[in-house]
């Protein structure tokens, strides 16, 4: 507000961009073996490998020492067992919704806030998703991750704030000078 720019065309700006972001950083995860799946049969699942230190200790990666911790594996196996590639679907989550928020909606977007909006539904919706599949121990309360929990939150404030934001930040024939 101090240069003059509204906060919700700012926002709508981060929105966009935010999932790039976060793309990249699930493809980091998915490179350091952390954030991983419960174990699956599917074709696309992956088995992440033994890493040894100098001392010959077992120190990774994350999904090998999870199932070695649970007696899954003996430690004499050179990967893990197959798991649900969930970086891969956070990362494709993020990819789509960059995809629909940039070529779609950034064009035909009606109120000031929209994209924001757009990007807290979707992003909230595959999180809790892609939640149901992880495996990676993480905090959570009556059958729901902590990142469940904090997606529910999220959708609900962006259906909460729409009908405000869209009152109040028309963009076009209905846009006031105040919102200039």
């Amino acid at each position: 507000r101090k240069y003059g720019w509204n906060p919700w065309m700012v926002a709508d700006i981060a929105a966009v961009a935010i999932p790039i972001g976060h793309f990249f950083g699930r493809i980091g995860c998915f490179l350091n073996g952390c954030c991983f799946g419960r174990e699956c049969g599917l074709p696309w699942a992956v088995r992440f490998p033994k890493i040894v230190n100098q001392e010959g200790y077992i120190v990774g990666s994350e999904p090998y020492s999870f199932q070695l911790s649970l007696s899954k594996l003996s430690g004499s196996e050179p990967y893990s067992l197959p798991v649900h590639p969930t970086q891969l679907y956070s990362a494709l989550g993020a990819l789509l919704t960059f995809a629909f928020l940039y070529f779609y909606l950034s064009k035909r977007s009606r109120f000031r806030g929209e994209l924001a909006l757009w990007y807290l539904l979707l992003y909230s919706t595959y999180r809790f998703i892609v939640e149901i599949f992880r495996a990676d121990p993480r905090g959570g309360w009556h059958s729901l991750s902590t990142s469940q929990w904090i997606s529910v939150g999220l959708f609900a404030l962006a259906i909460c704030l729409w009908g405000p934001l869209k009152k109040t930040q028309t963009i076009g024939n209905g846009q006031t000078e105040e919102e200039t």
